[in-house]
């Protein structure tokens, strides 16, 4: 995992295989500080995820919505494609979107 910082606004790439770990830690280490009001996870080198990391994408959207901040999943690889359909993605489209979830 990756972290870029820009004022209030940070992006997390993560790749390989999608960890709670990781996810819980974005949660933890990002979200609740008070200073940072969005956060982008790349997620266009995640090579695998499950059914858990994929509720805990959304999860993660719902708090940050709920402390009045912006938590936006962008550049979904073939793998988070294959496992759920992210908000703002056509199912149907042969090309992925750019970027998906809350804006």
């Amino acid at each position: 995992m990756r972290i870029s910082v820009s004022g209030s606004h940070v992006v997390v790439y993560l790749e390989g295989a999608l960890d709670l770990a990781d996810l819980a830690q974005i949660n933890e280490d990002l979200l609740q500080v008070p200073s940072i009001q969005s956060v982008d996870i790349d997620l266009s080198r995640v090579t695998e995820i499950d059914a858990a990391g994929a509720r805990f994408l959304t999860f993660l959207q719902e708090e940050a919505q709920v402390a009045g901040k912006t938590c936006r999943l962008t550049n979904p690889s073939d793998a988070i494609r294959d496992v759920v359909t992210l908000p703002g993605q056509d199912p149907t489209a042969e090309s992925p979107a750019d970027t998906c979830g809350s804006p």
